[in-house]
């Protein structure tokens, strides 16, 4: 297995995990807490807590689409330059 293989193999394994588990595993906590968010007084102190991790989990859910975004760019990359190499 050349090193392109290996490299576009880590990187297939990588946006598995990312479609499979971690992105989902987001957004499932976040519709949890947006659950609880909702049945709550609007300006409590719990809210605002809850709603600042809401945030937080909304920022990782963008990071890990956009690192999914960047991987299956670099794999397409790997794939064309060993298409090249042949």
């Amino acid at each position: 297995m050349s090193m392109l293989d290996e490299e576009i193999n880590r990187l297939g394994i990588r946006m598995k995990d990312l479609t499979q588990r971690v992105i989902p595993d987001f957004e499932a906590r976040a519709q949890r807490l947006y659950a609880r968010i909702i049945m709550l007084v609007k300006d409590s102190p719990e809210r605002e807590k809850l709603e600042q991790e809401y945030a937080k989990l909304s920022k990782e859910i963008r990071q890990r689409s956009d690192e999914m975004m960047r991987t299956k760019q670099e794999i397409d990359r790997l794939e064309i330059q060993k298409k090249i190499n042949r």
